[in-house]
């Protein structure tokens, strides 16, 4: 999320869409902020079909 400079609506940014296969499939679970980095994981599973490795993932600001 990107504040507005003058008043206004904020401005979002999607950093990546997890679409199954070898990103994950849906982000799960509670994600963790340590030390200004954002821990999360995503199942397995993006399509509730066809099941594949989940993965951890971090956001470094």
């Amino acid at each position: 999320m990107t504040p507005p400079a003058n008043g206004g609506s904020w401005t979002e940014t999607t950093l990546h869409a997890f679409g199954g296969g070898s990103d994950g499939g849906t982000p799960y679970g509670s994600v963790i902020l340590r030390n200004g980095v954002l821990y999360g994981t995503t199942t397995g599973i993006a399509d509730y079909e066809t099941p594949t490795n989940g993965t951890i993932f971090a956001i470094v600001p």
